[in-house]
């Protein structure tokens, strides 16, 4: 896996350096599930499966994949409900104490054994079904709340600029 991921080799403390750690650990999760890298497709499920999983304590994983889920549910809605299902059964990358160096000397089946990421489609329960729910109307809000807040900033400056 290392030919396919590499860290960048400084020093990994701070923000940044959970930052940058929390990247690799994207792109591992794009290798063990076979998740392509594509915008419409890849990208969408592979939020899904890390919203299902667990993103961590990194805020900006949080905001990034569920703005990705809620694209995923008007573009692809079945591929992410499959994808939020099958994190749901696997193990957070996001949770490991395991250093990226570390995974990305592993081989790519090691890594998905560790994680428990299964090729094969799991059946959703109502647990399942409920979270998506959950998740996906919490994924809109974050990805409309930013776009909401810039429009009603603008308009209220051209109310202020123009005149009566």
């Amino acid at each position: 896996m290392a030919a396919s991921v590499q860290s960048s080799g400084r020093p990994s403390g701070g923000r940044r350096g959970r930052a940058r750690r929390h990247v690799v650990m994207h792109d591992i999760n794009h290798l063990v599930t076979g998740y392509n890298t594509t915008f419409s497709e890849g990208e969408m499920a592979i939020a899904a499966f890390e919203v299902g999983a667990g993103c961590g304590r990194l805020a900006i994983v949080w905001f990034i994949n569920l703005s990705m889920l809620a694209l995923g549910l008007v573009v692809t809605p079945r591929a992410a409900f499959a994808a939020f299902v099958r994190g749901r059964r696997s193990a957070s990358i996001y949770a490991s104490d395991r250093d990226t160096t570390a995974l990305t000397a592993m081989s790519v089946e090691h890594v998905r054994t560790i994680l428990r990421v299964d090729s094969v489609e799991a059946r959703a329960t109502f647990a399942d079904r409920a979270l998506f729910v959950f998740w996906g109307v919490l994924g809109a809000v974050v990805l409309v709340a930013p776009l909401l807040i810039v429009v009603l900033a603008l308009w209220a400056l051209l109310r202020a600029l123009l005149p009566g």
